[in-house]
Order: C-alpha cells, then sequence, then structure tokens
C-alpha cells in the first residue's frame, strides 16, 4: 500500500517506553477511519477524520514482550455523517447495520515494531465483534438486494397505496409485495416509455415522447392509450391526478409540461428562462385540478389550477428544488442548495422538520418523515439534529427510491457499474 507522509503514533502503556510512530495507512477513497487496537488489555478504538489527519495516540495495552494488531477501517462517509466525533469511541450494545468499511487494513505490532500496512480478509473477528455506535435518532436500517432484479435496468419504482410498489424499466415491469418479493413480471416493456406516475388513489400512467399507457395490477400488464406526438423529449417525470378519468401530466427536460391524457397532447406552460436546469426537480399532483412542478434551475413552484399557471415562492431563499414527491395532498419539496425539505399545500409553504443533506435525487416518505437518495451514494433519512446518512460497500451511485411497506425500495448503481434494485427497511 502507498504511504502518506502523516503519522500513527502508539503510546505504549509502560511510560518509559518511546512512542511508535507509523505511517496513516492507504484507504482509497475512504473519508474516515477507526482505527481499533487489539491486544491483551483488550480493544482500544479511536476515530479519525481524514481531512484533517492528526498525529494519533493510542494507549495500547500492550506490554513489554506482547504483541497485538492495530486495524484501520476504513468508512466511505465523513465522521459527521457517522454520527461520530474525532476521538475514542466504545462498541454500541446494537450494531449500526447500516454502515460497514469500504476496506479494512491491519499492521501487526510484535516485537517492539509495527509492521506495514496491509489488507485482510475475511473480516477478523475483533472488526466484527466491533459495533459502530448509530447516530441519536437515526432509524437502524437493513439494505437487501433484490436478486431477481439484477440488471433490471432502471427508470422508477411507483409506490401504490396498498404499499406494494412496481419497478419500471426498459426491461418491462415488476410488481413488489411490501417486502420487496418480486411477485410478478410484464414483458415486454412498455415502447419508448421513459417516465411513470401513480395518483393518489392507485391510478398508473406511463409516458413517452411516443406513447402513453395506462398499468393496471393484478394481473400486472399495460394498455396503450394514445401514441404519435405526444411530448418533447426527453419526458422526466409524471403526475396523475385523481379520479376516473384523471388528467395526465409530463414535464420534458426542455421545460415542457404537457397534458398527454385524456384527449390529444396539450402544452400547458413552458417553464423556460435563460441557463434555466431542469435536471433535477419534479411533478405532484395535489387534488383533483391541481397539479404543481419545480425544479433546480428555478426558485419558483409552478402551480396548474383551472386551466392556468401561476408561480408562486416559498418565503425562504432558495435556488431552486432538487425533488419533489407527492405525500398526503402536499407537495414535498428538497430544496437548494442545503436540501432541507418544504411542504406546499397549495395555500402556504411549511419548513419540515430534519437535517438537510446537499445534492438530493430523489426523495420518499418513511414513518413520520422521508428518505431521499443522494449525490455520492447514500440515502439521508430526515432526522432533527442528526445526520443520518446510509450506504452499502456494493453500491457506487444511488438512484431513484419510493415508499415500499415499511420501508423503501430504490436503485442504484453497483460497484460493477450494474443496474440494481435494492429494499431500505427498519430493523427495530
Amino acid at each position: 500500500m502507498g504511504r502518506v507522509w502523516a503519522w500513527v503514533a502508539v503510546l505504549l502503556a509502560a511510560c518509559s517506553e518511546p512512542q511508535l510512530f507509523a505511517p496513516y495507512p492507504d484507504l482509497g477513497g475512504s473519508r474516515s477511519v477507526v482505527f481499533l487496537l487489539s491486544g491483551p488489555g483488550g480493544p482500544e478504538a479511536r476515530a479519525v477524520d481524514l481531512g484533517t489527519r492528526p498525529v494519533l495516540e493510542l494507549d495500547a495495552p500492550f506490554r513489554k514482550g506482547q504483541d497485538g494488531i492495530l486495524y484501520a477501517l476504513g468508512f466511505v462517509e465523513t465522521l459527521s455523517a457517522l454520527g461520530l466525533s474525532s476521538g475514542e469511541i466504545a462498541s454500541a450494545p446494537e450494531p449500526n447495520r447500516s454502515v460497514a468499511p469500504e476496506l479494512v487494513l491491519q499492521a501487526r505490532y510484535q516485537g517492539g515494531e509495527l509492521s506495514d500496512w496491509a489488507p485482510v480478509t475475511p473480516l477478523p473477528e475483533a472488526v466484527a465483534a466491533f459495533r459502530l455506535p448509530r447516530p441519536s435518532g437515526c432509524t437502524p436500517f437493513e439494505i437487501q438486494k433484490i436478486e431477481a432484479l439484477d440488471g433490471f435496468a432502471i427508470r422508477r419504482p411507483l409506490a401504490l397505496p396498498d404499499g406494494r410498489a412496481i419497478a419500471m424499466g426498459p426491461h418491462g415491469l415488476a410488481l413488489l409485495d411490501r417486502d420487496g418479493q418480486v411477485l410478478e413480471r410484464s414483458d415486454p416493456v412498455i415502447p419508448e416509455a421513459s417516465a411513470a406516475g401513480v395518483s393518489s388513489d392507485g391510478k398508473l400512467f406511463a409516458v413517452g415522447t411516443n406513447i402513453v399507457a395506462r398499468i393496471e395490477v393484478d394481473p400486472l400488464r399495460y394498455e396503450v392509450v394514445a401514441t404519435g406526438s405526444i411530448a418533447e423529449l426527453p419526458v422526466k417525470w409524471v403526475a396523475v391526478e385523481p379520479g376516473e378519468d384523471p388528467q395526465v401530466y409530463a414535464f420534458s427536460g426542455t421545460g415542457a409540461w404537457t397534458r398527454v391524457a385524456p384527449g390529444p397532447p396539450a402544452e400547458v406552460a413552458r417553464i423556460e428562462i435563460d441557463g434555466i436546469d431542469v435536471a433535477q426537480g419534479g411533478i405532484a399532483s395535489l387534488g383533483p385540478d391541481d397539479t404543481v412542478a419545480a425544479t433546480s434551475g428555478s426558485a419558483y413552484v409552478y402551480r396548474l389550477r383551472g386551466g392556468q399557471v401561476r408561480t408562486t415562492s416559498p418565503p425562504k431563499l432558495v435556488i431552486g428544488f432538487d425533488a419533489v414527491v407527492e405525500h398526503q395532498g402536499k407537495a414535498i419539496l428538497a430544496e437548494v442548495p442545503g436540501g432541507d425539505l418544504i411542504a406546499y399545500n397549495g395555500q402556504t409553504f411549511t419548513a419540515l422538520p430534519g437535517k438537510g443533506q446537499a445534492n438530493v435525487l430523489d426523495l420518499a416518505p418513511f414513518r413520520s418523515t422521508y428518505v431521499a437518495t443522494t449525490k455520492g451514494g447514500f440515502i439521508a433519512e430526515y432526522v432533527d439534529g442528526s445526520s443520518c446518512l446510509i450506504t452499502h460497500p456494493d453500491i457506487r451511485e444511488m438512484m431513484t427510491i419510493s415508499a415500499l411497506g415499511d420501508g423503501a425500495v430504490f436503485s442504484a448503481i453497483n460497484s460493477e457499474g450494474r443496474d440494481t434494485w435494492w429494499t431500505l427497511m427498519p430493523t427495530d
């Protein structure tokens, strides 16, 4: 391993012994490290933020003539994201199952000397037994890969009112039960459909540049309801209003907002200003004849009601909105730049509790709060006063997320660059 010329100083228990210096290990992309010293006197752990790399002092439990091992547990999260501070930490009664070290290295203390750092597999007993504390207030989660959807290309999951969900991608549709088990798959794919939406009463539609399709469940199938020149490319988001013959709207990356059903397509608005960024954002229905849209490049929220689009904005100064989701008749918006959540009911804006995370990709309700996928390979749980970030060593990039049963289902790019689907379930 390459050597980084910052130093770990191990102080031996006997006061007469000199300090033992060793270089920090090469921990790749890790942002923090927990040093775990295992020896005859029991384990001792220190947390270090790799952005600072201080000289680390460990009161080693070694006596003259005794040996031990120093482990370095590298984490992709910062100490702040782990809910830790620099310094001594103790093993927790219950493990934080939401995080795992990116890599584990070891250096042996033997005969008064510390060896070079080297990777170690399988996980040593001392490391497996050490339980990283969970930040206060954060939900303990377990992340499980949905093996049946491995390689199932990503679009977006759709949460159903009964707690189930539908995974949609270029390879077709998959109906998931409340635990993430695949109940049914529909092939072939809905041709050219690039986005989909679901109403609060369970009406599902998929939309592409040249197609509108209604999705049915039990059994899982779809019915094409319109073809031709439907919406501008690319269709990014779809909103479906509740009702027997729902209004269906598509929002394109060009800023075109189009009613695509029922009847012939009709552009209702074009949100287009110089330099606008519609890479992130969303569209959501607040109820019959009431739909809102927002993007990451505009501080305005656009509301369509009675055939007219009006603009409004929250009292808080924002740059734009990275994600929008409908929940209980409100639009929940993740603001730019801080990622704080704001609820909009069509009349007023209300700031929601929870510590915001920058660079939100997608958002879903969870219990009395929300979870969001973010850039950097994290899922953030919005909890007041705590930074609750969740990750998995096999996930490189988070994508979309929606509610599923008691937790959520999300899509991600794994460490090998493959499309994957996962469940996020609380364990408490």
